[in-house]
């Protein structure tokens, strides 16, 4: 069978639908019995901490929550704005202030460190980020 190349408009499309499903994606924390939704476009970053995943919030809030970062529903790898940077740290690239040899700095003035082996994908990660756009926020 023959296979058609995707037009413009379908392909434009699919890319806006991508991008307004990150920025919609959200995480379930349970807080004192009490389920909150937790929008991906809202996490700074998090980090795993004995057994636990500490939600860091735009809004300096931290929520916690008994899982790693295997469990997350959605999974990290389906969020564009999401990156896995060392087994401990998740940084949004909507927060990244900037880029040392081995951390990103975060708009908080947090650093977060990258691990050696993931050092080239951050590279590429931080470019698709001032790409988008979001370093000149």
């Amino acid at each position: 069978f023959l296979q058609q190349k995707e037009g413009l408009i379908p392909s434009f499309m699919r890319i806006i639908k991508e991008k307004y499903s990150y920025a919609n994606t959200v995480y379930y924390v349970r807080i004192k019995g009490i389920w909150r939704k937790l929008k991906s476009s809202d996490i700074v970053y998090m980090e795993t901490n004995n057994h636990h995943i500490l939600f860091h919030m735009e809004n300096g809030q931290v929520y916690k929550k008994l899982a790693n970062f295997n469990s997350l529903t959605p999974p990290i790898e389906s969020n564009g704005d999401l990156f896995q940077c060392h087994k401990s740290y998740v940084v949004n690239g909507r927060y990244i202030k900037g880029m040392v040899q081995n951390s990103f700095i975060m708009t908080d003035g947090i650093k977060v460190s990258i691990s050696k082996p993931n050092r080239k994908d951050a590279k590429n990660f931080f470019s698709q980020c001032i790409m988008k756009g979001y370093l000149e926020q």
